[in-house]
């Protein structure tokens, strides 16, 4: 049943609430979910040309309600599942996993905008799924664009989505992704996904499943190409017998988005936190201009301004793409 694929595609394991445990210190990356829009050329109000006002003033209110979502079209034809929209830091470029594109697999995408709520997805894959074993999630990149991080099924005893690996790729000089290579972190060897790379590559955010099936999100710090390109795993987020999944953070990683398991069957809430200097989570609560009951709702990218968070939703049936905006 495709349902039951999407939910394991997307992390996903039933139950609620919330905790928080104190990891490392967030790295100072400059631009975070506070920062405005200095440095970053966001979409103003869903557009794509950047400050949202002729003063080059933020182009909402950094503490403002989230709006009303609104889906993005790809240009894709077909009812099959679009997972994990994720963006260049400008929101023109946009990278996705899709069973729209390759026979029914899901295959890493990479789309440019057309519109303000349109995108033009490249017809080719991103990746060779030879070497990753046939269906990509969850593509992560950095900043620069240079660096793709995604999970991949390596392992499919007993159903397409049963076992997922951490995979890294890098662009050539000649605008073509190379050959998807492990990522090599620690614990990470049998089912770890959403990874989430903030923009600067000094971290890699994911969801580890332990022996019990219950998923927590960790945090992985840079190590070093060739022993492991990221390592030193730390939970951050995890509470006995709830899961959570599809980390999502600002640049300076002081605030955190995350799908949490409602306990309503195949009702997932997307819930926000603040990250103190010193580790610590506070709020967790459901952003509900953006849940709908009965729907998997999934966070997937925010934008270094912190006004535009884009999710993933089967609200309407297939899996699909959307934005909401902040309030001015």
């Amino acid at each position: 049943m495709r349902l039951a694929h999407v939910l394991a595609a997307l992390s996903l394991a039933a139950t609620a609430v919330v905790v928080a445990c104190v990891g490392e210190d967030p790295s100072a990356s400059p631009g975070g979910s506070d920062a405005g829009a200095d440095g970053a050329r966001g979409v103003d109000g869903g557009g794509a040309d950047g400050a949202a006002d002729a003063l080059g003033g933020p182009r909402c209110n950094p503490s403002g309600e989230f709006q009303a979502p609104q889906e993005l079209a790809m240009g894709l034809v077909g009812d099959a599942d679009d997972l994990g929209p994720r963006l260049s830091p400008d929101e023109k470029t946009l990278y996705l996993s899709t069973q729209r594109l390759a026979g029914g697999r899901f295959a890493l995408a990479r789309g440019r905008r057309a519109g303000d709520l349109a995108f033009a997805v490249e017809a080719t894959p991103l990746v060779r799924s030879a070497v990753t074993g046939g269906q990509e999630l969850s593509p992560s990149v950095s900043g620069d664009g240079k660096l793709v991080v995604f999970s991949a099924v390596v392992n499919p005893d007993g159903g397409p989505f049963a076992a997922k690996s951490l995979y890294y790729a890098e662009e050539s000089d000649a605008g073509a992704f190379g050959t998807p290579m492990a990522v090599l972190g620690g614990i990470y060897s049998s089912d770890d996904a959403d990874p989430y790379l903030v923009p600067d590559r000094s971290a890699l955010w994911v969801t580890f499943t332990d022996g019990a099936g219950i998923r927590s999100v960790h945090r992985l710090r840079r190590g070093n190409v060739g022993e492991s390109l990221y390592t030193s795993p730390q939970e951050i987020l995890a509470q006995a017998g709830v899961s959570f999944a599809a980390p999502v953070v600002s640049p300076d990683e002081r605030t955190l988005f995350a799908a949490r398991a409602t306990g309503a069957g195949s009702d997932f809430d997307i819930v926000l936190y603040s990250r103190s200097a010193s580790g610590e989570l506070s709020g967790g609560g459901p952003i509900v201009a953006l849940n709908k009951p009965g729907a998997i709702d999934v966070p997937t990218w925010v934008s270094p301004d912190g006004c535009a968070l884009y999710f993933t939703s089967n609200r309407m049936g297939p899996m699909r793409s959307y934005v909401s905006y902040r309030a001015r």
